[in-house]
C-alpha cells in the first residue's frame, strides 16, 4: 500500500511544500512548535514591536556590485552577522535562509557561494555538511596554510630549515638549532609544510638523496 502522505503538500495557503506532519509542511510544523502559530515567527508579545522579519530587513545593504545583502549590525569574530530572533542570537545567514527557503536540517552548515561571511541573501546560500563547507574553502584557497597559517614560523626560519637540511644537517641538529619538533623540520624542509614559500628546486630529487 502506497503512503498516502506523499502527494500531500502543507495546508497553509500560497505554500507548495512536502506535507510533514499536522497537515503542515516542515517550516509551518516548526513554526506552530516554536510559537503556536503557523503564520507567525515570532511570539504575540512581541509583534507590537513588528516582525521579526521587518527587523532583519532593517539591518542589510544590498551590494550593488556583487548583489550581497551586506549585515550592517554585529558580526561575530569570523565576520558573520549576529541576529536575535525573538528568543535567541542566530547567524544572520542562518536566519536568512530558513525565512526564504525552508527549515535547516540538524547538523548541516549553511555555507557561501559567494565566500562573504557578512552576506545573507539567500541566493548566495546553499546547504551542506561540514565536510562539504571545509572541501568548499579548501577548493577556494580560504584555509590558513604556509605563512598565512596563524601558528606559522617566520619565513627566515623556513629558509634556514630548508638550507640546513641540503647541507646535511639532521632532523634534530635543524630542529634543536630552530627550536621546533623534529616532525616539523622534516615536513617543513620537504615542503609538506609552507608550500607556498617552496623553493624552485626539485624537491623530489633532493628527497630522493636526503632519505632517512
Amino acid at each position: 500500500m502506497e503512503d498516502s502522505t506523499q502527494f500531500r503538500v502543507c495546508s497553509v495557503d500560497g505554500c507548495d511544500r512536502k506535507y510533514h506532519c499536522r497537515g503542515w509542511c516542515e517550516m509551518h510544523h516548526s513554526r506552530w512548535r516554536k510559537h503556536g502559530d503557523v503564520f507567525a515567527d515570532v511570539p504575540p508579545i512581541l509583534r507590537r514591536k513588528g516582525t521579526v522579519e521587518e527587523g532583519f530587513r532593517e539591518k542589510y545593504r544590498v551590494d550593488p556590485d556583487t548583489g550581497c545583502w551586506l549585515w550592517t549590525r554585529a558580526l561575530n569574530q569570523k565576520g558573520y552577522g549576529n541576529f536575535h530572533d525573538g528568543q535567541r542570537v542566530v547567524g544572520a545567514h542562518r536566519f536568512s535562509y530558513e525565512l526564504h527557503k525552508w527549515p535547516i536540517p540538524p547538523g548541516m552548515f549553511v555555507c557561501h557561494s559567494c565566500d562573504t561571511p557578512a552576506c545573507c541573501n539567500p541566493d548566495h546560500l546553499w546547504l551542506g555538511t561540514c565536510a562539504d563547507n571545509m572541501l568548499d574553502a579548501s577548493v577556494k584557497n580560504r584555509t590558513p596554510r604556509g605563512t598565512r597559517h596563524p601558528r606559522a614560523l617566520p619565513q627566515d626560519l623556513v629558509d634556514l630549515i630548508r638550507d640546513m637540511w641540503r647541507n646535511g644537517a639532521t632532523q634534530k641538529e635543524i630542529a634543536a638549532t630552530v627550536g621546533c619538533s623534529t616532525s616539523t623540520a622534516w615536513r617543513i624542509a620537504n615542503g609538506a609544510r609552507h608550500r607556498d614559500t617552496v623553493p624552485s628546486w626539485d624537491f623530489d630529487k633532493f628527497k630522493e638523496g636526503r632519505r632517512l
